[in-house]
Protein backbone atom coordinates (compact mmCIF):
# COMPACT_ATOMS: atom_id res chain seq x y z
CA UNK A 1 0.00 0.00 0.00
CA UNK A 2 1.35 3.25 -1.13
CA UNK A 3 0.07 7.21 0.38
CA UNK A 4 0.46 9.85 -2.67
CA UNK A 5 1.33 13.26 -2.13
CA UNK A 6 -0.63 15.87 -4.52
CA UNK A 7 0.07 19.52 -5.24
CA UNK A 8 -2.24 21.77 -7.42
CA UNK A 9 -2.23 24.96 -8.56
CA UNK A 10 -5.53 25.93 -7.98
CA UNK A 11 -6.64 23.12 -10.43
CA UNK A 12 -8.32 19.88 -10.16
CA UNK A 13 -5.64 17.03 -9.91
CA UNK A 14 -5.08 13.61 -9.94
CA UNK A 15 -2.59 11.71 -8.46
CA UNK A 16 -0.24 9.55 -10.26
CA UNK A 17 1.34 5.90 -8.92
CA UNK A 18 4.84 6.03 -9.40
CA UNK A 19 6.04 3.31 -6.66
CA UNK A 20 3.97 0.51 -5.79
CA UNK A 21 4.90 0.60 -2.29
CA UNK A 22 5.06 3.56 -1.38
CA UNK A 23 3.09 6.86 -0.41
CA UNK A 24 4.11 9.55 -3.37
CA UNK A 25 4.31 13.60 -3.32
CA UNK A 26 2.25 14.26 -6.68
CA UNK A 27 2.25 17.66 -7.84
CA UNK A 28 -0.70 18.12 -10.44
CA UNK A 29 -1.99 17.32 -14.10
CA UNK A 30 1.65 17.22 -16.14
CA UNK A 31 0.16 18.09 -19.42
CA UNK A 32 -0.94 21.59 -17.95
CA UNK A 33 1.69 24.49 -17.68
CA UNK A 34 0.74 26.93 -15.88
CA UNK A 35 1.51 30.69 -17.85
CA UNK A 36 2.34 34.06 -15.95
CA UNK A 37 3.73 37.46 -17.17
CA UNK A 38 5.51 39.63 -15.16
CA UNK A 39 7.29 42.59 -15.56
CA UNK A 40 11.57 42.57 -14.97
CA UNK A 41 12.20 41.56 -11.38
CA UNK A 42 8.79 41.57 -10.13
CA UNK A 43 7.81 38.99 -7.53
CA UNK A 44 5.30 36.64 -7.80
CA UNK A 45 2.68 34.60 -6.04
CA UNK A 46 1.18 31.03 -6.78
CA UNK A 47 -0.99 29.45 -4.71
CA UNK A 48 -0.43 25.36 -4.53
CA UNK A 49 -2.52 23.11 -2.53
CA UNK A 50 -0.63 20.38 -1.35
CA UNK A 51 -2.20 16.70 -0.61
CA UNK A 52 -1.68 12.98 0.28
CA UNK A 53 -3.14 10.46 -1.52
CA UNK A 54 -3.31 6.58 -0.31
CA UNK A 55 -1.39 3.83 -2.27
CA UNK A 56 -0.56 0.48 -1.63
CA UNK A 57 -0.01 -0.93 2.18
CA UNK A 58 2.72 1.43 3.30
CA UNK A 59 0.85 4.34 4.86
CA UNK A 60 1.91 7.66 6.62
CA UNK A 61 1.77 7.61 10.54
CA UNK A 62 0.88 10.70 11.98
CA UNK A 63 1.02 14.10 10.25
CA UNK A 64 3.29 14.78 7.60
CA UNK A 65 5.59 18.47 6.67
CA UNK A 66 6.08 18.92 2.74
CA UNK A 67 8.81 21.30 1.69
CA UNK A 68 10.31 22.39 -1.58
CA UNK A 69 12.97 20.63 -2.72
CA UNK A 70 15.32 23.36 -4.00
CA UNK A 71 17.51 20.16 -5.28
CA UNK A 72 14.87 18.81 -7.60
CA UNK A 73 13.64 22.05 -8.28
CA UNK A 74 14.49 24.03 -11.48
CA UNK A 75 14.89 28.41 -11.59
CA UNK A 76 15.67 30.17 -14.47
CA UNK A 77 19.25 32.73 -14.67
CA UNK A 78 17.90 35.61 -12.63
CA UNK A 79 15.13 33.91 -11.34
CA UNK A 80 14.20 32.84 -7.45
CA UNK A 81 11.65 30.44 -5.79
CA UNK A 82 10.90 30.20 -2.21
CA UNK A 83 7.78 28.33 -0.60
CA UNK A 84 7.38 27.57 3.28
CA UNK A 85 6.90 24.22 4.57
CA UNK A 86 3.51 23.23 4.47
CA UNK A 87 2.05 20.22 7.17
CA UNK A 88 -0.84 17.73 5.44
CA UNK A 89 -2.60 16.28 8.76
CA UNK A 90 -3.45 12.55 8.66
CA UNK A 91 -6.73 11.63 8.91
CA UNK A 92 -8.28 9.30 11.55
CA UNK A 93 -9.57 7.34 9.56
CA UNK A 94 -6.50 6.97 7.57
CA UNK A 95 -5.58 2.70 6.74
CA UNK A 96 -3.05 1.25 8.76
CA UNK A 97 0.30 -0.24 7.58
CA UNK A 98 -0.53 -3.30 5.96
CA UNK A 99 -3.64 -2.46 5.09
CA UNK A 100 -4.55 -1.86 1.31
CA UNK A 101 -6.63 1.50 0.28
CA UNK A 102 -9.74 1.23 -0.40
CA UNK A 103 -11.12 1.22 -4.05
CA UNK A 104 -11.79 4.97 -4.06
CA UNK A 105 -8.47 6.23 -2.70
CA UNK A 106 -8.87 8.22 0.06
CA UNK A 107 -6.82 11.93 0.26
CA UNK A 108 -5.58 13.78 2.83
CA UNK A 109 -7.28 17.82 3.06
CA UNK A 110 -5.47 19.80 0.95
CA UNK A 111 -2.49 21.88 2.44
CA UNK A 112 -2.33 26.00 0.96
CA UNK A 113 1.08 26.76 0.32
CA UNK A 114 2.40 30.59 -1.32
CA UNK A 115 5.04 29.46 -4.27
CA UNK A 116 7.03 33.08 -4.69
CA UNK A 117 9.00 33.33 -7.73
CA UNK A 118 11.06 36.11 -8.64
CA UNK A 119 10.87 36.88 -12.29
CA UNK A 120 14.46 37.37 -14.21
CA UNK A 121 15.48 41.10 -15.29
CA UNK A 122 15.83 39.72 -19.02
CA UNK A 123 12.69 39.35 -21.29
CA UNK A 124 11.18 36.46 -22.50
CA UNK A 125 9.98 33.29 -21.29
CA UNK A 126 11.02 31.73 -18.76
CA UNK A 127 10.94 27.95 -16.90
CA UNK A 128 10.22 27.05 -13.16
CA UNK A 129 9.55 23.38 -12.00
CA UNK A 130 8.81 22.67 -8.59
CA UNK A 131 9.59 19.65 -6.61
CA UNK A 132 8.45 18.43 -3.29
CA UNK A 133 9.49 16.46 -0.31
CA UNK A 134 8.51 15.40 3.03
CA UNK A 135 9.50 13.99 6.55
CA UNK A 136 7.73 11.08 6.48
CA UNK A 137 9.41 7.86 4.86
CA UNK A 138 6.61 6.48 3.66
CA UNK A 139 5.27 9.59 1.66
CA UNK A 140 7.27 9.65 -1.08
CA UNK A 141 7.67 12.12 -3.70
CA UNK A 142 7.29 10.74 -7.37
CA UNK A 143 9.81 11.35 -10.36
CA UNK A 144 7.14 13.68 -12.22
CA UNK A 145 4.10 13.76 -9.79
CA UNK A 146 5.26 16.27 -7.20
CA UNK A 147 6.12 18.68 -9.81
CA UNK A 148 4.46 22.39 -11.08
CA UNK A 149 5.80 23.49 -14.23
CA UNK A 150 5.16 27.35 -14.47
CA UNK A 151 5.90 29.38 -17.55
CA UNK A 152 6.45 33.27 -16.81
CA UNK A 153 7.12 35.75 -19.96
CA UNK A 154 9.08 38.59 -19.07
CA UNK A 155 8.18 41.99 -20.85
CA UNK A 156 9.08 45.53 -19.18
CA UNK A 157 5.56 46.76 -18.18
CA UNK A 158 3.87 48.84 -19.91
CA UNK A 159 3.86 52.74 -19.26
CA UNK A 160 1.39 53.79 -17.29
CA UNK A 161 -0.62 57.19 -18.02
CA UNK A 162 -1.35 59.48 -14.83
CA UNK A 163 -2.48 62.32 -17.24
CA UNK A 164 -5.11 63.43 -19.56
CA UNK A 165 -4.42 63.97 -23.09
CA UNK A 166 -2.33 67.31 -23.75
CA UNK A 167 -5.04 70.02 -26.41
CA UNK A 168 -3.52 72.89 -28.41
CA UNK A 169 -5.45 75.48 -30.48
CA UNK A 170 -4.42 77.77 -33.42
CA UNK A 171 -7.11 80.62 -33.96
CA UNK A 172 -6.49 81.73 -37.44
CA UNK A 173 -8.14 84.51 -39.47
CA UNK A 174 -7.85 88.34 -39.33
CA UNK A 175 -7.18 89.88 -36.01
CA UNK A 176 -8.57 93.72 -35.56
CA UNK A 177 -9.01 95.60 -32.88
CA UNK A 178 -10.12 95.17 -29.72
CA UNK A 179 -9.98 90.96 -29.89
CA UNK A 180 -12.10 91.14 -32.82
CA UNK A 181 -11.56 89.26 -36.08
CA UNK A 182 -12.47 91.16 -39.72
CA UNK A 183 -12.52 87.36 -41.11
CA UNK A 184 -13.50 84.45 -40.92
CA UNK A 185 -12.26 82.29 -38.25
CA UNK A 186 -10.79 78.79 -38.29
CA UNK A 187 -9.99 76.81 -34.84
CA UNK A 188 -7.46 74.21 -35.50
CA UNK A 189 -7.29 71.73 -32.38
CA UNK A 190 -5.12 68.84 -31.66
CA UNK A 191 -4.98 66.08 -28.96
CA UNK A 192 -2.26 64.32 -27.86
CA UNK A 193 -1.34 61.67 -26.10
CA UNK A 194 2.25 59.75 -25.46
CA UNK A 195 0.91 57.23 -22.75
CA UNK A 196 -2.39 56.03 -24.09
CA UNK A 197 -4.71 56.57 -26.99
CA UNK A 198 -6.83 59.28 -27.51
CA UNK A 199 -11.00 59.42 -27.85
CA UNK A 200 -12.58 62.68 -28.54
CA UNK A 201 -15.83 63.09 -27.16
CA UNK A 202 -16.71 66.66 -28.47
CA UNK A 203 -15.50 69.03 -30.76
CA UNK A 204 -12.12 69.53 -31.68
CA UNK A 205 -10.66 68.96 -35.38
CA UNK A 206 -10.54 71.51 -37.70
CA UNK A 207 -14.11 74.56 -37.07
CA UNK A 208 -15.03 77.30 -39.42
CA UNK A 209 -17.21 80.56 -38.79
CA UNK A 210 -17.65 83.15 -40.88
CA UNK A 211 -20.61 84.51 -39.85
CA UNK A 212 -20.10 87.86 -38.37
CA UNK A 213 -21.16 87.42 -34.58
CA UNK A 214 -20.30 89.19 -31.08
CA UNK A 215 -19.92 86.26 -29.07
CA UNK A 216 -19.10 82.60 -30.41
CA UNK A 217 -17.11 80.15 -29.16
CA UNK A 218 -15.24 76.44 -30.35
CA UNK A 219 -14.89 73.65 -28.22
CA UNK A 220 -12.95 70.28 -27.49
CA UNK A 221 -12.88 67.58 -25.13
CA UNK A 222 -10.94 64.59 -25.41
CA UNK A 223 -9.83 61.63 -22.84
CA UNK A 224 -7.53 59.13 -22.63
CA UNK A 225 -6.84 56.51 -20.02
CA UNK A 226 -4.94 59.14 -17.87
CA UNK A 227 -8.37 60.81 -17.44
CA UNK A 228 -10.35 63.54 -19.44
CA UNK A 229 -9.55 67.36 -20.76
CA UNK A 230 -10.94 70.24 -22.19
CA UNK A 231 -10.44 73.72 -24.34
CA UNK A 232 -12.33 76.39 -25.38
CA UNK A 233 -11.99 79.37 -27.01
CA UNK A 234 -14.37 82.57 -27.76
CA UNK A 235 -14.42 85.09 -30.61
CA UNK A 236 -16.21 87.98 -32.07
CA UNK A 237 -16.67 88.46 -35.73
CA UNK A 238 -17.22 91.83 -37.56
CA UNK A 239 -15.96 91.88 -41.27
CA UNK A 240 -17.94 95.05 -42.41
CA UNK A 241 -16.65 98.54 -41.97
CA UNK A 242 -19.19 101.35 -40.33
CA UNK A 243 -21.52 103.63 -41.99
CA UNK A 244 -19.76 106.62 -42.55
CA UNK A 245 -21.45 110.08 -43.60
CA UNK A 246 -19.76 113.30 -43.75
CA UNK A 247 -22.33 116.65 -43.03
CA UNK A 248 -21.62 120.35 -43.69
CA UNK A 249 -23.36 122.71 -41.41
CA UNK A 250 -23.66 126.48 -42.18
CA UNK A 251 -25.81 129.15 -42.92
CA UNK A 252 -27.04 127.92 -46.79
CA UNK A 253 -27.19 130.55 -49.61
CA UNK A 254 -28.11 129.90 -53.14
CA UNK A 255 -26.60 127.69 -55.79
CA UNK A 256 -25.08 125.23 -53.20
CA UNK A 257 -22.90 128.66 -51.77
CA UNK A 258 -22.35 128.80 -47.99
CA UNK A 259 -22.38 132.10 -46.92
CA UNK A 260 -21.23 131.65 -43.28
CA UNK A 261 -18.28 129.55 -41.89
CA UNK A 262 -19.55 126.20 -42.52
CA UNK A 263 -18.28 122.96 -39.94
CA UNK A 264 -17.89 119.51 -41.47
CA UNK A 265 -19.09 116.68 -38.89
CA UNK A 266 -18.30 112.85 -39.95
CA UNK A 267 -20.87 110.46 -38.55
CA UNK A 268 -20.79 106.30 -38.31
CA UNK A 269 -23.40 103.87 -37.37
CA UNK A 270 -22.05 99.70 -36.66
CA UNK A 271 -24.50 97.16 -36.02
CA UNK A 272 -21.97 94.34 -34.82
CA UNK A 273 -18.92 95.81 -33.01
CA UNK A 274 -20.11 99.68 -33.03
CA UNK A 275 -17.95 102.17 -31.18
CA UNK A 276 -17.97 104.01 -34.26
CA UNK A 277 -15.04 106.35 -34.10
CA UNK A 278 -14.74 108.94 -37.17
CA UNK A 279 -12.35 112.08 -37.97
CA UNK A 280 -13.05 115.18 -35.85
CA UNK A 281 -14.78 118.10 -37.22
CA UNK A 282 -12.80 120.21 -39.89
CA UNK A 283 -14.04 124.06 -40.59
CA UNK A 284 -13.89 126.08 -44.02
CA UNK A 285 -13.21 129.75 -42.61
CA UNK A 286 -12.38 131.68 -45.66
CA UNK A 287 -13.82 132.17 -49.08
CA UNK A 288 -13.42 129.89 -51.42
CA UNK A 289 -14.43 128.45 -54.70
CA UNK A 290 -14.56 125.15 -53.55
CA UNK A 291 -12.64 123.62 -51.03
CA UNK A 292 -12.94 119.13 -50.78
CA UNK A 293 -13.54 117.95 -47.86
CA UNK A 294 -13.14 113.76 -46.98
CA UNK A 295 -13.31 112.06 -43.51
CA UNK A 296 -13.28 107.74 -42.41
CA UNK A 297 -15.37 106.14 -39.68
CA UNK A 298 -13.95 103.12 -37.42
CA UNK A 299 -15.82 100.84 -35.57
CA UNK A 300 -14.48 98.81 -32.57
CA UNK A 301 -12.88 96.27 -34.42
CA UNK A 302 -10.53 98.78 -36.32
CA UNK A 303 -12.49 98.54 -39.74
CA UNK A 304 -12.65 102.40 -41.71
CA UNK A 305 -14.93 103.05 -44.06
CA UNK A 306 -14.56 106.47 -45.86
CA UNK A 307 -17.03 108.95 -46.20
CA UNK A 308 -18.45 110.62 -48.91
CA UNK A 309 -16.40 113.78 -50.61
CA UNK A 310 -17.90 116.99 -49.73
CA UNK A 311 -17.15 119.88 -51.70
CA UNK A 312 -17.71 123.87 -49.82
CA UNK A 313 -18.21 127.24 -51.54
CA UNK A 314 -17.97 130.21 -49.07
CA UNK A 315 -18.76 133.60 -50.00
CA UNK A 316 -19.47 136.12 -47.11
CA UNK A 317 -19.40 138.96 -48.33
CA UNK A 318 -21.73 140.66 -51.14
CA UNK A 319 -21.57 141.82 -54.59
CA UNK A 320 -20.10 145.50 -55.10
CA UNK A 321 -23.36 147.71 -56.02
CA UNK A 322 -23.34 151.38 -57.66
CA UNK A 323 -26.28 153.27 -59.60
CA UNK A 324 -25.08 155.51 -62.56
CA UNK A 325 -27.34 157.41 -64.95
CA UNK A 326 -26.74 155.56 -68.19
CA UNK A 327 -29.07 157.84 -70.72
CA UNK A 328 -30.14 161.12 -69.97
CA UNK A 329 -29.25 164.89 -71.34
CA UNK A 330 -26.92 166.54 -68.81
CA UNK A 331 -27.34 170.23 -68.41
CA UNK A 332 -25.79 172.55 -65.69
CA UNK A 333 -25.30 171.94 -62.08
CA UNK A 334 -26.18 168.46 -62.41
CA UNK A 335 -29.45 168.92 -63.73
CA UNK A 336 -30.47 166.60 -66.81
CA UNK A 337 -32.68 168.14 -69.69
CA UNK A 338 -34.30 165.14 -70.56
CA UNK A 339 -35.46 161.97 -69.21
CA UNK A 340 -33.21 159.75 -67.40
CA UNK A 341 -32.04 155.74 -67.24
CA UNK A 342 -30.43 154.91 -63.83
CA UNK A 343 -29.19 151.34 -64.17
CA UNK A 344 -27.57 149.58 -60.74
CA UNK A 345 -24.28 147.66 -61.35
CA UNK A 346 -21.64 145.31 -59.48
CA UNK A 347 -19.25 142.69 -59.42
CA UNK A 348 -18.30 139.72 -57.43
CA UNK A 349 -14.42 138.21 -57.24
CA UNK A 350 -15.83 134.94 -55.17
CA UNK A 351 -18.90 133.47 -56.54
CA UNK A 352 -19.81 135.86 -59.62
CA UNK A 353 -22.80 135.49 -60.85
CA UNK A 354 -24.25 139.19 -59.86
CA UNK A 355 -27.47 140.38 -60.79
CA UNK A 356 -29.16 143.87 -60.29
CA UNK A 357 -31.86 145.22 -59.63
CA UNK A 358 -33.84 146.51 -63.22
CA UNK A 359 -32.56 149.74 -64.75
CA UNK A 360 -35.59 152.72 -63.79
CA UNK A 361 -36.62 155.37 -65.45
CA UNK A 362 -37.44 159.07 -64.36
CA UNK A 363 -39.53 161.60 -66.78
CA UNK A 364 -40.98 163.98 -64.84
CA UNK A 365 -39.24 166.88 -63.69
CA UNK A 366 -37.62 167.16 -60.17
CA UNK A 367 -35.46 168.67 -57.68
CA UNK A 368 -34.24 165.90 -56.66
CA UNK A 369 -35.84 162.53 -56.92
CA UNK A 370 -33.60 159.58 -54.95
CA UNK A 371 -33.27 156.29 -56.89
CA UNK A 372 -32.32 153.17 -54.78
CA UNK A 373 -31.16 149.66 -56.29
CA UNK A 374 -29.19 146.75 -55.05
CA UNK A 375 -27.14 143.92 -56.51
CA UNK A 376 -27.08 139.62 -55.57
CA UNK A 377 -24.45 137.36 -56.27
CA UNK A 378 -24.55 133.85 -57.06
CA UNK A 379 -24.18 133.34 -53.31
CA UNK A 380 -27.87 134.62 -52.63
CA UNK A 381 -26.16 137.87 -50.77
CA UNK A 382 -27.81 141.54 -52.04
CA UNK A 383 -25.96 144.75 -51.68
CA UNK A 384 -27.82 148.37 -51.70
CA UNK A 385 -26.12 150.51 -53.97
CA UNK A 386 -25.33 154.11 -52.69
CA UNK A 387 -28.71 155.93 -53.49
CA UNK A 388 -28.33 158.15 -56.58
CA UNK A 389 -30.64 161.79 -56.30
CA UNK A 390 -31.63 162.77 -60.15
CA UNK A 391 -32.48 166.40 -60.95
CA UNK A 392 -34.58 166.77 -64.02
CA UNK A 393 -36.17 170.04 -65.67
CA UNK A 394 -37.20 169.22 -69.33
CA UNK A 395 -39.26 172.37 -69.28
CA UNK A 396 -37.35 176.23 -70.21
CA UNK A 397 -37.83 179.17 -67.74
CA UNK A 398 -39.98 182.29 -68.67
CA UNK A 399 -38.03 185.52 -70.18
CA UNK A 400 -39.21 188.27 -70.54
CA UNK A 401 -37.45 191.93 -71.13
CA UNK A 402 -38.27 194.92 -69.78
CA UNK A 403 -37.03 199.09 -70.30
CA UNK A 404 -35.68 200.12 -66.79
CA UNK A 405 -34.59 203.43 -68.04
CA UNK A 406 -35.21 206.01 -70.90
CA UNK A 407 -37.53 208.64 -72.28
CA UNK A 408 -40.89 207.29 -73.58
CA UNK A 409 -41.62 209.49 -76.88
CA UNK A 410 -44.92 208.73 -78.79
CA UNK A 411 -45.58 206.14 -80.98
CA UNK A 412 -43.55 203.68 -78.90
CA UNK A 413 -40.43 205.68 -79.16
CA UNK A 414 -38.12 206.98 -77.06
CA UNK A 415 -36.31 210.00 -77.56
CA UNK A 416 -33.25 209.06 -75.50
CA UNK A 417 -30.82 206.20 -73.96
CA UNK A 418 -32.77 203.06 -72.96
CA UNK A 419 -32.15 200.46 -70.69
CA UNK A 420 -33.45 196.84 -71.28
CA UNK A 421 -33.69 194.37 -68.32
CA UNK A 422 -34.27 190.94 -69.21
CA UNK A 423 -35.96 188.18 -66.30
CA UNK A 424 -37.15 184.99 -65.93
CA UNK A 425 -38.52 182.46 -63.70
CA UNK A 426 -38.56 178.71 -63.49
CA UNK A 427 -40.68 176.60 -61.02
CA UNK A 428 -38.31 173.31 -61.06
CA UNK A 429 -34.55 174.29 -60.86
CA UNK A 430 -34.66 178.32 -60.03
CA UNK A 431 -32.70 180.59 -59.46
CA UNK A 432 -32.68 181.90 -63.05
CA UNK A 433 -29.95 183.50 -64.39
CA UNK A 434 -30.89 185.85 -67.91
CA UNK A 435 -28.16 187.42 -70.18
CA UNK A 436 -27.90 190.62 -72.08
CA UNK A 437 -28.49 190.59 -75.83
CA UNK A 438 -25.71 190.87 -78.05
Amino acid sequence: MAVALIAASGLPVFADEILADSDIVTAGVQATVISLSATPGQLLDVPVDLFISCKSQKHINGNVVISLSAAGSTVPAGGSMSAASVTVIRPSTWPADSTGCPAVNPTTAPARVTLRLGAPTVSGPHIYKTRWTTNDVDAMSGASDAEVTIRVTVAPAAPTDSTPPVITKVVSGTAGANSWFTSAVTVTWSVTDAQSAVVIDSGCGVQNFVTETVASSSSCQAHSAGGSASDSTSFKIDKTGPTAVLSPAGTLGQNDWYTSNVTLTATGQDAISGGVTCTAPQSQTTETTGATFNATCTNAAGLSSPTNSVTVKVDKTGPSATLAVTSGTAGANGWYTSDVTVSASGSDPVSGGVTCSAAQSLSTDTSGTPVNGSCTNAAGLATSAAPLTVKLDTTNPSAELTVTAGTLGTGGWYTDNVTLHASGTDNVSNPTTCLPLD
